[in-house]
């Protein structure tokens, strides 16, 4: 329970500090850039967690195109 407490709390801070941040002080390359770092350190256990939370936050349109990207990435 207390690394699920972690694992909340710590999305919550990501998305309330470092996405804004990313967003206002990065070109849209290089938050493409630093997602698929983020995303390729992953273990898939914790992507699969990570995913619906991260797309919560995408237009539909960006989600279909990350999800895309993810899959051509796994080809």
């Amino acid at each position: 329970m207390f690394v699920s407490v972690l694992k909340t709390e710590n999305l919550k801070t990501d998305d309330l500090q470092v996405l804004p941040l990313a967003r206002q002080h990065c070109s849209f390359q290089e938050q493409q850039a630093l997602l698929y770092q983020s995303l390729h350190m992953m273990p898939l256990k914790v992507l699969e967690k990570v995913l619906p939370w991260f797309t919560s936050f995408l237009n539909e349109d960006e989600a279909k195109y990350m999800l895309s990207t993810i899959q051509e990435a796994g080809k």
